[in-house]
């Protein structure tokens, strides 16, 4: 019994038996990836995450914009750099 599951073991390894490829088999493939690994976990976390209200941004951060603080400092840079320079 061993001696015939090792055979058919090698046998599947020199080439002798192969796995059929179909584009069923393909089609199937690329659902389960797609749809089973990919759209449904994320939408889970989706659900989870707009649940703990972690999914958007605060609407008062929003409105005022993300890079507000950042483009206030590059102002400040610039016009000093455009002082030193004349």
């Amino acid at each position: 019994m061993v001696t015939h599951h090792l055979v058919q073991c090698g046998a599947m390894w020199d080439g002798t038996t192969y796995a059929t490829i179909n584009p069923l088999g393909q089609f199937i493939g690329a659902l389960i990836m797609f749809v089973v690994l990919g759209l449904i976990p994320g939408y889970v976390i989706a659900r989870v995450l707009h649940g703990m209200g972690k999914l958007r941004i605060p609407r008062e951060v929003e409105i005022a914009g993300l890079d507000y603080e950042i483009m206030e400092t590059a102002k400040e840079d610039e016009k000093a750099v455009a002082s030193a320079t004349r």
